[in-house]
């Protein structure tokens, strides 16, 4: 344990997460437009550990037997899903920069999901309301630079 809280070590080197705003999408719903998503990608025999996580956090398993691999991944097809990993990674931080991804992810997906509390809102409505997400895709976007220059 650190600090009192137990790491996501397990996760911190083989997950990613990806978020960006659609502008191609201003006429249809916010759902459309905006995407978030977390995968993590181990060998196929961490199927075991890999498909316990898949159960507890409600996401997709998909079984890649041609590169033997295995991969978890959340995305905001199941924003409901998002919102479990998100409670998963308060509970165990990640490592290293991948926990100030995480703290975007979450900030986006948290307003995304509030979002979609009303039923119809449409794109046009949301138009003067964008910035925030793009404010956010761009913060996540410079750490992600940052870390693939290091």
């Amino acid at each position: 344990m650190v600090g009192g809280a137990t790491h996501s070590g397990y996760l911190t080197i083989n997950c990613s997460f990806w978020l960006c705003v659609l502008p191609k999408w201003l006429g249809n719903n916010l759902f459309e437009c905006l995407r978030h998503s977390f995968s993590v990608s181990r060998n196929i025999e961490h199927i075991e550990i890999i498909s316990a996580l898949c159960d507890y956090l409600q996401g997709n398993l998909i079984r890649r037997s041609n590169e033997e691999r295995v991969d978890l991944n959340i995305n905001n097809i199941l924003l409901r899903t998002a919102l479990n990993l998100i409670k998963f990674f308060e509970n165990y931080p990640l490592e290293s920069t991948k926990h100030a991804q995480f703290l975007i992810f979450k900030q986006f997906v948290e307003l995304a999901s509030t979002r979609h509390l009303f039923p119809g809102y449409r794109k046009s409505k949301l138009v003067g309301k964008i910035q925030p997400f793009l404010d956010l895709e761009e913060k996540f976007l410079k750490i992600k630079e940052n870390e693939s220059n290091k």
